[in-house]
C-alpha cells in the first residue's frame, strides 16, 4: 500500500506537466480541437501601458548581517543538538569566518546608520525620531559586540588544551545568547487542519417548548401578547443585520407587483437551499447569489414582503419530513447520509424509525408568518390583513438530471490505464519516493475521451446545458394564484416567534490583538456573519503620530519622476503605526502603537452556535495591507458589480490629471478594492469548481465558513529583534477553509477531501496570478501545489513522510530549522507529509511546499516554506506598495505626489475584466440559453466547463482503479487542467460575453 501511495503522489504531480499551466495559446488550441471549432482568440484583460519590471532584491548591509545572525543561530543549535564536545578544523574555520563577516557587516551597517542619521537631520525630523535613531544605534553595537564576544570564547576552546565541558559550555553559552531575540519573520504556527466542520455539541431536535427554553428563545408575541393580532405593530415592517431593505429589494418587490403571493413563490422557486444552522447572510447576499440556507431565506422573503409593506416575522420549531422528501432536498440517495450532512451543517436532527427503517426525520428549522388577507382569497386579494399566513420558502423538491458518463462513452479500460501508468515509474520503499513516470500513458486516456465525449455530444445532443453534460439537479417550481394553506411538512413544535433574528442564532465572528495570560483574546471586535459575509474588511497601518507620518512622508525624494524614484525599504526602527480594522471603509477597531516591522498577531474566533468555536492565528508584519477575507458558500454577483462601478470611479479619478480630485482618493480605494476583488474572486471560483466536483462525485458540499488574509505584506529584516527595515514585499494569500461534505461513502469523502484541498491550493497561486495580469502575461506566484509541480518538472524526488523516514529526509536536506520542526512535529502527530527534495527559488521568493495530510479522511493543509495556508507573489505594484502602504489617508502634496508616481501601474493592476471574469462565470452556473444572447460563440465558451467537468470523471475514474490514498493525484491533475483551461477562460469571457452576463439565474 506504501508504494502504490508514493507512485500515485508522483503521479500526480507528473500529470502537471501534461499541460504547461499558464499557456493560454496551447489551451485555446486545445479546445478547438476538442470541440472542433475555431480556437479562440485570447485577449490581455487589462489595458496595460507598461510590461512588469523585475524586481531584483539585492540585499543591502543590514540584510546580510541578519542572514549571518540566524546562520550562527541555527548553526550553534545543531552543534548544541549533536552534543559536540570539541572543535573540529572546520568548526573553527567556521567560527574565524563568522568574526570576520560580522566584524565587515557591522562596519557597513553603521555607514549606513550614519547616512540616515544624516537625512534625518537634514529633512529636520522631530526629536522622537532622532531619539529612536540614536537607541538603534546602542542596541545594535550592544548587540554585535556581545555576538563577537561570544565568538571569542568559543574560538579560545577550539585549542587542543579545551575541556569537553568548556567546549559544551561555549555552545550552550553562544546558543543562550541569543534567547528572546527575534531574528526573522516567526514561522506560522501549525495548530492542526482547519478543513473539517465543526462538530454539532447538540444532535436531536428540540421536541418541546419547554427543550426550546433552555436555548433562550423568546417569543415576540410572549412578550408583546397584543401583537398576537396586532398587525400593524411597527416592528414587523423593522429592518436587521439580515433583513435589508434597499433599492435592490424595492426594485425586485416592484417587478413582483409587491404582491405576496408572488413574492414567496418567487423566493421559493429561484433560491436554492443550502443545509447549514444559523444567519450566515444578509438578504441582499440570499438575492444576489440565489442561494442560501433557511435562516437566510426566511431573512430574503421578509424583506421584500416588509419592503411591500406586508407585516412579518420569524418562526421558529420542529418540522417533520418524510425520508424521501428529505433526501431529495439534502440531495443525497442514502437516508444516513443525508442526515450526517445536515448535522455537519450544524442542524439538530434526528431520525424516526419504524418497523426497523428510517421512515422520516424531526429537524429544527425555520419560516415566515406573514399578516395576509387570507380569507376567502388565500392572500390572491391583500387589502386588510385578517391571519398570519404560515410561509417556508426554503423547502423544496428538485429535478435529478443524470449527465453524461465520459468513461462509458470513450470505452476505455481504467484499471488497465492505472495500472500502465504505474508500471512506468520507479518507486523506492525504504526511503519513501517516488519519480520517473510516463506522462503520455496519461495524455493519451485524457485526449481519447475528449475526442470520444466530443463526437458523442455533436452527434446526439442539440444545444447541451450545462446540466446535461455534468449533471445537477433543478428545483421544482410551483407557482400557484394563492398562498399555500399550511406547510408542506407537519408542524412538530412552534417554539417562538420573532421580529429580528435572535443573537444566539448569529454565527459570529471574532478578531482580536492579543490574547491575556488565560489564553483568552482580548478586546476583540465581533461581528455577526450578516454584518461580514461578502463585504470588505480591511487590515491596514496608520502612521501613530504626526511625527511618524512626517518620517514616512520625507521618505519620497524631492524631484521623483517615476515609479523607479519611489523607496523600496523603510527604515522601519524610525516608525510607529496603529492597526486599524475597516468594515466597508469605515474603521471599527484600532490596536495600540507599535514598530513598523513588527509581527502583529490576529487572533480569529469563528463561532457557530450549535457547534461551538474553530480558534486560528496569523501573523504578519505591521506595515502590511490585506483583505480580511470571510465567506461562506455565497457570492452575490451584485457585491461584484457594485465594486466594479466604484473601480471605475476611482480609476476615471486617477486618470483625471486633477491635483485636487486624485487628493481625495484613499489608500481603500487602492489596495482596499484590489484585494477585496482577489478574495472575492478565491472564493467565487472555490465555491463553482468545488460544486462541480461534488456533482461528479455524487456528494453533498457545502463550503463552511472561509477566513483568512489576501494582500500585501512586507519582508522584514531583524537587527537582533529590532526590524530594521522593510521592504518590497508582495502579494500573500493565508486562508482557512472549513467545509461539510458527505457522500455516504468512505473512501469517496476521502477522495473529495483530497482534491478539494489540492484545488484550493491551486487557486491560491492562479488568484493573484489572475488578477495581475500585465501585456507579457501573468507574473509568478507560489503555491503548495505550484511548487510540487515545478519541483516535479526538475526531476525531484517526491517524498512521502512517515516516523520510518522522516528524519532520515530532514538530516540530509537543505531547510530552515522552523519548517524541519513543523514538519517532524507534523509527522509525529500521526499526518503524512508529502514534499519535493530540493529547495527552489521562483523570483525573489525561496523554499519547499509541502502538504501535512490526514491519512484517514484526505483533509490536508497545504503549506509552503515560513508556515502559510496559502501563495505568494512578488509585489505586482513594480515595489511601490511599500511606500503606499504606509501613506497617511491626507490630502497633502506628498500623498498626491506618490499617488500620481504609482499611477502608471495601479493604471495597468486597475482594469475591471477580472471583475467581469467573475460575474460571468458564476453566471455560466445556470442554463445555457441565458449566455447565447448576443455573445458570440456561447457554446465555445460553455464546452470550457463541459470538458473541464469530463476530465474531472475521467480524473474519479483513475482515481478509483488504483488505491484509496490515489486521491492526491486526482487532486493536481484537476489542478493543472484548471490552470490551462481557465487562462483562456478569464480572457474569453472578459471580452466577449461581459453585458450577457450579468446575473446568476439558476437552472441546469
Amino acid at each position: 500500500m506504501k508504494k502504490i501511495f508514493w507512485i500515485l503522489s508522483y503521479a500526480a504531480l507528473f500529470s502537471m506537466v501534461i499541460q504547461p499551466m499558464a499557456h493560454a495559446k496551447d489551451s485555446a488550441e486545445l479546445i478547438a480541437n476538442v470541440v472542433n471549432m475555431k480556437a479562440i482568440n485570447s485577449k490581455v484583460m487589462a489595458p496595460a501601458s507598461k510590461e512588469k519590471k523585475r524586481i531584483v532584491q539585492e540585499k543591502n548591509p543590514e540584510q546580510l548581517l541578519s542572514e549571518l545572525s540566524q546562520e550562527i543561530y541555527w548553526d550553534l543549535y545543531d552543534w548544541k543538538e549533536k552534543n559536540i564536545k570539541s572543535f573540529s578544523e572546520n568548526h573553527k574555520s567556521k567560527i574565524t569566518a563568522w568574526q570576520t563577516r560580522l566584524t565587515d557587516l557591522h562596519q557597513q551597517v553603521m555607514v549606513e546608520m550614519d547616512k540616515l542619521t544624516e537625512w534625518i537631520n537634514k529633512k529636520n525630523l522631530s526629536q522622537v525620531i532622532k531619539q529612536r535613531q540614536q537607541d538603534a544605534i546602542v542596541h545594535i553595537n550592544t548587540e554585535v559586540m556581545g555576538l563577537k564576544h561570544q565568538l571569542n570564547q568559543m574560538l579560545q576552546n577550539t585549542l587542543e588544551s579545551s575541556t569537553e565541558e568548556a567546549v559544551i559550555r561555549s555552545i550552550s553559552n553562544g546558543f543562550n545568547f541569543f534567547e528572546g531575540k527575534q531574528l526573522k519573520r516567526k514561522h506560522q504556527v501549525f495548530d492542526g487542519l482547519s478543513s473539517v466542520a465543526l462538530t454539532p455539541d447538540r444532535i436531536p431536535a428540540a421536541k418541546t417548548t419547554d427543550e426550546f427554553s433552555k436555548y433562550g428563545l423568546t417569543s415576540h408575541s410572549k412578550s408583546n401578547p397584543a401583537s398576537t393580532k396586532n398587525f400593524t405593530d411597527p416592528a414587523f415592517l423593522s429592518t436587521s443585520d439580515e433583513v435589508v431593505i434597499n433599492e435592490k429589494k424595492k426594485k425586485k418587490a416592484a417587478e413582483l407587483e409587491n404582491d405576496p403571493v408572488e413574492i414567496y413563490h418567487w423566493v421559493r422557486n429561484n433560491i436554492e437551499w443550502l443545509p447549514s444552522y444559523g444567519a450566515v447572510q444578509a438578504s441582499d447576499i440570499t438575492l444576489g447569489s440565489g442561494r442560501g440556507n433557511a435562516f437566510d431565506q426566511s431573512s430574503l422573503l421578509l424583506a421584500l414582503l416588509r419592503t411591500s409593506g406586508v407585516p412579518s416575522r420569524y418562526v421558529y420549531g420542529t418540522i417533520e419530513v418524510e425520508i424521501d422528501k428529505f433526501t431529495n432536498w439534502v440531495g443525497l440517495n442514502n437516508p444516513e447520509a443525508a442526515i450526517i450532512f445536515a448535522q455537519y451543517g450544524g442542524i439538530p436532527i434526528a431520525s424516526v424509525i419504524e418497523g426497523g427503517i428510517i421512515t422520516k426525520v424531526q429537524m429544527e428549522h425555520i419560516w415566515v408568518e406573514a399578516a395576509i388577507d387570507f380569507m376567502p382569497s388565500r392572500g390572491a386579494v391583500n387589502i386588510t390583513p385578517d391571519s398570519w399566513v404560515t410561509l417556508d420558502p426554503s423547502f423544496k423538491q428538485y429535478e435529478s438530471l443524470t449527465g453524461l458518463d465520459p468513461i462509458a462513452i470513450s470505452g476505455q479500460d481504467m484499471e488497465q490505464v492505472a495500472q500502465n501508468f504505474i508500471d512506468s515509474g520507479t518507486s523506492n520503499e525504504t526511503e519513501g519516493w517516488v519519480q520517473g513516470f510516463d506522462q503520455s500513458i496519461l495524455t493519451n486516456a485524457q485526449e481519447q475521451m475528449q475526442q470520444s465525449l466530443t463526437a458523442h455530444i455533436e452527434d446526439n445532443m442539440t444545444d447541451p446545458t450545462v446540466g446535461d453534460v455534468i449533471g445537477g439537479r433543478r428545483t421544482i417550481k410551483q407557482e400557484f394564484p394563492v398562498l399555500p394553506s399550511s406547510t408542506m411538512n407537519r408542524i412538530v413544535v412552534k417554539a417562538a416567534d420573532f421580529v429580528e433574528m435572535p443573537d444566539n442564532m448569529r454565527p459570529k465572528y471574532r478578531l482580536a490583538f492579543e490574547k491575556g495570560i488565560t489564553g483568552q483574546i482580548v478586546d476583540p471586535l465581533e461581528l455577526n456573519f450578516a454584518q461580514l459575509n461578502n463585504h470588505k474588511l480591511t487590515l491596514s497601518f496608520k502612521p501613530a503620530t504626526p511625527a511618524d507620518e512626517d518620517a514616512l512622508q520625507a521618505l519620497i525624494p524631492e524631484g521623483a519622476s517615476s515609479v523607479d524614484d519611489i523607496p523600496t525599504s523603510i527604515p522601519a526602527h524610525l516608525v510607529k503605526v496603529i492597526p486599524q480594522v475597516a468594515l466597508d471603509e469605515v474603521v471599527i477597531k484600532q490596536g495600540s502603537p507599535m514598530n513598523l516591522g513588527y509581527d502583529l498577531t490576529l487572533y480569529y474566533q469563528v463561532h457557530l452556535p450549535t457547534q461551538g468555536t474553530l480558534n486560528k492565528q496569523y501573523s504578519l508584519p505591521a506595515g502590511s495591507y490585506v483583505n480580511l477575507l470571510f465567506g461562506s458558500n455565497s457570492i452575490s454577483s451584485e457585491i461584484i458589480k457594485e465594486l466594479k462601478s466604484k473601480r471605475s470611479v476611482t480609476l476615471n479619478n486617477l486618470n483625471s490629471g486633477d491635483n485636487s480630485v486624485i487628493s481625495q482618493i484613499r489608500r481603500e480605494k487602492i489596495f482596499g478594492d484590489i484585494y477585496f476583488a482577489g478574495a472575492l474572486g478565491y472564493l467565487s471560483e472555490k465555491i463553482i469548481f468545488s460544486s462541480m466536483m461534488a456533482k461528479q462525485f455524487n456528494t453533498a458540499y457545502n463550503m463552511s465558513p472561509v477566513f483568512g488574509t489576501f494582500g500585501f505584506e512586507p519582508n522584514v529584516s531583524y537587527l537582533f529583534s529590532i526590524p530594521r527595515s522593510i521592504d518590497t514585499g508582495g502579494v500573500s494569500v493565508n486562508i482557512y477553509t472549513t467545509k461539510q461534505i458527505e457522500s455516504g461513502n468512505l473512501v469517496k469523502n476521502k477522495q473529495f477531501n483530497q482534491i478539494s484541498g489540492t484545488i484550493t491550493s491551486y487557486l491560491e497561486h492562479s488568484i493573484p496570478e489572475q488578477q495581475f495580469r500585465r501585456l507579457n502575461g501573468p507574473q509568478n506566484a507560489v503555491s503548495t501545489m505550484k511548487l510540487l509541480s515545478i519541483g516535479l518538472q526538475a526531476n525531484q524526488k517526491i517524498h512521502t513522510l512517515s516516523e520510518d523516514v522522516v528524519d532520515d529526509f530532514l538530516l540530509n536536506v537543505s531547510m530552515h530549522q522552523d519548517t524541519k520542526d513543523e514538519i517532524k512535529t507534523a509527522v509525529l502527530a500521526g499526518f503524512q507529509v508529502l514534499i519535493h527534495s530540493e529547495e527552489l527559488i521562483i523570483d525573489n521568493w525561496q523554499g519547499f511546499g509541502y502538504v501535512i495530510t490526514d491519512n484517514a479522511t484526505g483533509n490536508a493543509a497545504f503549506k509552503i516554506s515560513g508556515g502559510l495556508n496559502g501563495g505568494q507573489m512578488d509585489d505586482p505594484f513594480d515595489g511601490a506598495s511599500i511606500a503606499l502602504a504606509g501613506i497617511q489617508d491626507t490630502t497633502d502634496e506628498a500623498t498626491v505626489t506618490l499617488i500620481l508616481l504609482v499611477l502608471d501601474v495601479i493604471s495597468v493592476l486597475y482594469g475591471n475584466a477580472y471583475l467581469d471574469f467573475i460575474v460571468s462565470l458564476l453566471a455560466m452556473m445556470s442554463i445555457l440559453s441565458t449566455l447565447e444572447d448576443g455573445c458570440p460563440d456561447a457554446i465555445t465558451l460553455a464546452y470550457f466547463l463541459i470538458i473541464f467537468a469530463a476530465i474531472l470523471l475521467f480524473i474519479i475514474a483513475f482515481t478509483a482503479q488504483t488505491a484509496l490514498l490515489f486521491g492526491n493525484l486526482a487532486g493536481f491533475i484537476a489542478g493543472m487542467l484548471m490552470s490551462a483551461l481557465l487562462d483562456d477562460l478569464v480572457s474569453y469571457v472578459a471580452n466577449n460575453c461581459v453585458e450577457q452576463t450579468t446575473h446568476f439565474i439558476k437552472g441546469g
